[in-house]
């Protein structure tokens, strides 16, 4: 199979990832979330959440805590385009998303953020298709965000 159809195929098949409640737990205690932007009711892992119908993509997140795991496909590089505009206007925003480098959106965005990629499945069963994923984080500080930081981490080592 050709890589990019590879790649478009992996990228569909993790239109919506569930963020295991370890990891956020985990995550959670580092950056005490007070925003999930786009989640249903049923799965938001904060108080303060947006679902489809009140469309995160069009609120000000303000100098919240985000955490923010969004739907994939296509839809993926407009939240990116949020999460970056929301960390310059001062939010603090950690993206849970497929590590995927090759995308256009993570060529695009990415490199202004720091990224801690999770090199070990997700599934305590072992490996599954498409489960590779990565954390990228944008802070309010502009210089931060100016220099790519790629650090690698498992997910047991938080």
């Amino acid at each position: 199979m050709h890589s990019e159809s590879w790649q478009r195929l992996a990228r569909n098949f993790v239109e919506e990832a569930t963020v295991p409640p370890w990891l956020f737990d985990a995550l959670n205690r580092q950056f005490h979330f007070t925003l999930d932007p786009c989640s249903t009711h049923a799965n938001a892992v904060c108080a303060h959440h947006f679902t489809k119908t009140e469309d995160g993509l069009t609120q000000d997140w303000g100098q919240l805590v985000v955490f923010m795991n969004p739907p994939g496909g296509d839809a993926i590089s407009a939240w990116m385009r949020k999460a970056v505009a929301s960390a310059a206007a001062g939010a603090t925003v950690v993206c849970f998303v497929p590590n995927d480098p090759h995308s256009d959106w993570w060529i695009k965005y990415v490199p202004g953020g720091e990224v801690r990629s999770l090199c070990c499945s997700l599934e305590p069963n072992g490996f599954k298709f498409g489960d590779s994923r990565a954390l990228v984080i944008f802070r309010p500080n502009p210089e931060t965000n100016r220099t790519p930081q790629i650090r690698p981490m498992l997910s047991a080592r938080l």
